[in-house]
């Protein structure tokens, strides 16, 4: 079974600067796998793991990387360095899957024939990329998969998580999990009623893993270890 609660990095990015770290910190937590969360280039090309942080992250059951959250081209120079980087880090630490922000290109060929499983993310309408727009980048690259994300999803309509996943149900690879509440994005879903929970209730049909990808400030970990729990008992 592929079902498994996972932890993303960003949950808590605020917490320190320095990307190992928050590897380290996210070690006192519960969770089966593991989203590291490289929003920007500098933080990419500054991700150097040493033996016991790879040891730890290659002893979990999944390993995704969320790659850096700004793509305009997948053929310039820069973003070439990006895609070289990440097909580095890629195997050093067992990963399944790398998570890309959307963008309108058909041609994906630079991104897929580099030996990693690649996802896009559904994003907010602040994008301008309308899910016909994904459906036909999906189509047009079979190897290609959906990392649904329930906060973007809903931040569209209240009825898109359905849409999605009766579209998308084949595609989706995994889960990113965090509630767009009171117009506020990334809440833990644990702070939901239960009309919001039945809205979004189709994605405990799908069999992977689920990534906690949520916003907490600093130090609050008992509402980690709480929102984990509730992940585990719902999922």
């Amino acid at each position: 079974m592929n079902k498994k609660v996972c932890f993303a990095t960003g949950n808590i990015w605020r917490w320190h600067k320095d990307r190992h770290e928050l590897i380290k910190i996210s070690r006192q937590f519960d969770f089966e796998g593991i989203e590291i969360t490289l929003a920007s280039e500098r933080e990419l090309f500054r991700f150097k793991p040493d033996k016991e942080l790879k040891d730890f992250i290659k002893s979990l059951d999944y390993v995704s990387i969320h790659s850096p959250f700004r793509y305009h081209s997948f053929e310039d120079k820069q973003q070439k360095a990006v895609l070289n980087a990440l097909q580095s880090v890629y195997p050093k630490i067992n990963a399944s899957n790398v998570v890309f922000h959307a963008i309108k290109v058909d041609n994906y060929d630079n991104l897929v024939n580099r030996g990693m499983n690649i996802s896009i993310e559904n994003l907010t309408p602040r994008s301008n990329l309308s899910h016909e727009d994904m459906k036909k980048i999906l189509d047009i690259n079979p190897k290609i998969g959906l990392t649904l994300d329930i906060n973007h999803a809903m931040v569209h309509s209240e009825d898109m998580v359905k849409n999605l996943v009766k579209i998308f149900k084949d595609k989706v690879v995994q889960i990113h999990c965090s509630a767009y509440l009171n117009k506020t994005e990334h809440q833990p879903l644990h702070k939901a009623d239960d009309e919001y929970l039945d809205k979004i209730d189709i994605v405990r049909k799908l069999n992977v893993p689920l990534v906690l990808e949520a916003d907490f400030p600093k130090d609050s970990h008992d509402a980690i270890k709480k929102e984990l729990e509730f992940l585990k008992n719902w999922y």
